[in-house]
């Protein structure tokens, strides 16, 4: 039996019994994620459209429509349908956080504490670092693909630009400026990528001070997109208050100027 076919064994076992508070500690951290847009939603929400002027995207927009939605009726949209990949990060995420804290002794992780950590930026956006220091958030990936792994060992360019000027972001980049955005005595986000199969772990910092143009943006995003929310809400929660945000950006970006 190889190491991969070991750790499945282990995830496909029975799970053992979640104690009360662990239970109860869960359905309260996701209860507070309702009605917010989340880090992981982020590389979406920051999609553009495709034609000249678009600044959200149909993804974007879907988005918002849940996060409308969720805050209507007080209930979360998220399907509760674990994948194996999700299955796999939870098995590891105990071993990862131990080599995190072989690197970063004072850190904690996101979900040691009586509850699970969930920061929010305003009352549209929060975010779950996976753990914290004292200048520091965090966030692990433990991915399934090997290949994924090897890819992520060496340097990661969290932004690219190509010959013509155009940009492009690492598939987690907008999560961690995210997770920078919610703990703003963060200076840095670290990326770690852990390899359950040898028991390793890589680690990709992202400085704030690098990216503030991106956080900058974000915010603005952010603000626009709650007060979209906010006029669909006024309106009887009708769609196309969000579905016309494009069009509408000048007056959403007024009152946000006005404050």
């Amino acid at each position: 039996m190889n190491v991969f076919e070991k750790i499945i064994q282990k995830i496909e076992a029975p799970e053992e019994n979640k104690t009360v508070n662990e239970i109860e500690k869960v359905e309260k951290w996701k209860n507070k994620r309702v009605g917010k847009i989340t880090a992981s939603q982020l590389p979406k929400f920051m999609q553009r459209g495709r034609k000249r002027g678009e600044v959200f995207g149909k993804e974007a927009i879907k988005v918002l429509i849940q996060t409308k939605g969720e805050m209507r009726i007080g209930e979360s949209f998220d399907q509760e349908i674990e994948s194996f990949e999700m299955r796999w990060g939870k098995e590891n995420e105990f071993l990862a956080l131990q080599k995190v804290k072989e690197k970063y002794p004072n850190i904690k992780g996101g979900s040691e504490g009586k509850e699970i950590s969930f920061r929010i930026y305003k009352n549209i956006f929060g975010s779950s670092p996976d753990f914290e220091g004292e200048k520091l958030t965090g966030e692990i990936k433990c991915p399934v693909s090997r290949v994924k792994i090897e890819m992520e060992r060496d340097h990661i360019n969290f932004i690219k630009q190509d010959e013509k000027g155009k940009f492009s972001y690492h598939e987690y980049f907008w999560q961690i400026v995210g997770h920078l955005i919610a703990n703003p005595k963060a200076e840095k986000c670290i990326y770690v990528i852990y390899d359950a199969y040898v028991d390793e772990a890589y680690f990709h910092e992202l400085k704030r001070i690098d990216v503030l143009g991106e956080i900058s943006d974000l915010k603005k995003r952010l603000d626009i997109a709650e007060k979209a929310i906010e006029a669909s809400k006024n309106d009887g929660w009708k769609n196309k208050r969000i579905l016309n945000i494009n069009e509408n950006l000048f007056i959403y970006q007024n009152e946000n100027n006005k404050k």
